[in-house]
């Protein structure tokens, strides 16, 4: 054991300023010890990339919170050369501490990292191919090939999907007495021995450590009891990175509240049968593009083998990677979800060696969910239609219903609709009216006349409240969203996002992901 003395508290941007060669007066007697650790870290880093370690730069994400908790912005936390230089001298204890006890014979705890599923690779393979990647990801160098794509997209708009992508492609890392490597990081023998204050299988290996150099009062744990620590505290982890990403997406939600009928240029960064995400290059935000607000004038069918959603109207796809302009159409704070609707998009067409290539479909087309009317209308295909755009401005859009038959009958469906306004000052289009209508009415002016109520006038981002002449306290279900949350819990690695959750009146208890 040893007992240290801090010559200095110095911050990571600090740091920073020192290793760019700004002077700061009241850190010059450590100086020359960060002038050291920097060319260490290094040398360090070089060996280990050398050695097949992955270096993915998957941004993350800064919440900057008022006095109140209220959510101000969100922002990409910026990594400095000062965080890899403590990060590369971790690695080296840690690396230094696992091999000490890997060579005692003792059970002892291990952070390990399996290579990942040859299904996900081969996935990732091809999507990197679709982007012009002649890259081939088998046997034994693995590693080195994966480091190999990745620095091929350096710099490149595609760059941080393609982290990403490779992230989700990687397995778990878990705690175990298994010594099996850590493949991410390309070592033989790997543990966390540098934050036993936060992490406690840390405090694990400190005490088998003393107890190894004769510090009295520390015993050696029993194999069993070491792996049902590991599974446990492995359990734990995942839990608390759970948790914090639902943390994140209710503040993220929160924030993206305020921004509801606001567009926003985005990146394709997950394709899901019923969907797309897509990630905000502003706020590092994502959001869930539903398949019916893709547009009526394609099919879409979800491509799975090539990861993209495919229409075989008109031969055009959306292809994980490309660039989209959406607008943010609804926000579920409570799930931490949220919805885009494209505003302009270009989609890709198929290549000429496809046998859905059609030559008379070869040109850019755009697609825009907000035109130059007044009223637009959302609702799910096949439950209703909209008609007659002329009628006037102040009267929602009519919905008309499905006519119950002798088999559907019993079937109660409710109708979503909302409209939508351009602002005449900002002249984006924004959320004024969100109805849900009762199966039992032929329409959303029939819901209403029956029930001699009138719309009053509410804000974009209020929901509407009615007045019934009757005096009776009634008014229309709100929409909170369906079976799009439920599917999107399968998808890892997408916290944010909306979709709908069954209506009360189905009798189906809502669930969330």
């Amino acid at each position: 054991e040893a007992v240290i003395e801090s010559k200095a508290r110095v911050t990571y941007g600090e740091a920073q300023e020192i290793v760019d060669g700004n002077d700061i007066e009241k850190f010059n007697h450590v100086k020359e010890n960060i002038f050291r650790c920097a060319d260490l870290a290094k040398v360090l880093m070089a060996r280990r990339f050398k050695d097949g370690s992955l270096d993915l730069e998957v941004p993350e994400t800064e919440l900057v919170i008022d006095g109140t908790g209220e959510p101000i912005d969100v922002i990409k936390s910026e990594r400095l050369f000062a965080h890899r230089l403590i990060e590369e001298l971790m690695l080296a204890a840690n690396v230094a501490v696992a091999k000490y006890l890997g060579g005692k014979d003792i059970p002892s705890m291990y952070r390990i990292h399996e290579p990942p599923d040859p299904m996900k690779i081969s996935l990732l393979q091809k999507f990197i191919g679709q982007l012009g990647s002649k890259a081939k990801f088998s046997g034994e160098k693995l590693q080195k090939q994966l480091t190999k794509a990745l620095q091929e997209f350096h710099g490149k708009p595609q760059a941080s999907i393609i982290h990403i992508l490779t992230l989700r492609s990687m397995s778990q890392a878990k705690y175990t007495i298994d010594n099996l490597g850590h493949f991410g990081l390309g070592f033989d023998f790997y543990t966390h021995f540098t934050s036993p204050i936060r992490r406690y299988p840390d405090l694990i290996v400190h005490r088998l450590i003393k107890n190894q150099i004769g510090v009295p009062g520390y015993r050696l744990l029993a194999a069993d009891d070491l792996q049902t620590a590991g599974t446990w505290l492995s359990a734990c982890e995942q839990r608390s990175a759970k948790s914090e990403r639902q943390i994140q997406a209710i503040k993220k939600a929160r924030f993206m509240k305020k921004m509801e009928g606001q567009t926003f240029d985005g990146m394709i960064s997950s394709i899901t049968k019923f969907g797309l995400f897509v990630l905000l290059k502003q706020y590092n935000v994502d959001g869930l593009v539903r398949l019916e607000d893709l547009g009526t004038n394609n099919s879409w069918v979800y491509d799975e083998e090539n990861l993209r959603l495919v229409s075989k109207k008109s031969g055009y796809a959306y292809n994980i990677g490309d660039s989209l302009k959406v607008t943010v159409s609804m926000v579920d704070i409570e799930q931490g979800q949220i919805n885009f609707v494209p505003e302009g998009v270009v989609a890709k067409i198929y290549d000429k060696s496809d046998k859905n290539y059609r030559p008379e479909k070869a040109e850019i087309k755009t697609n825009r969910k907000f035109e130059d009317k007044k009223l637009n209308m959302f609702g799910k295909k096949g439950t209703g239609s909209h008609f007659n755009d002329k009628r006037e401005e102040n009267k929602p859009a009519a919905f008309v219903a499905k006519k119950p038959t002798a088999s559907s009958d019993s079937i109660k469906k409710s109708l979503r609709l909302r409209t939508i306004e351009k602002n005449a000052e900002t002249n984006k289009p924004e959320v004024v009216n969100d109805y849900e209508v009762k199966p039992r009415y032929s329409s959303l002016s029939d819901y209403l006349d029956k029930n001699k109520m009138k719309p009053t006038e509410e804000t974009y981002d209020k929901k509407p409240s009615y007045k019934s002449s009757t005096n009776e306290k009634s008014s229309a279900q709100s929409f909170k969203g369906g079976e799009d949350s439920q599917k999107r819990g399968k998808t890892p690695g997408h916290p944010s996002g909306a979709g709908k959750t069954r209506s009360k009146q189905s009798g189906r208890k809502n669930k969330s992901r």
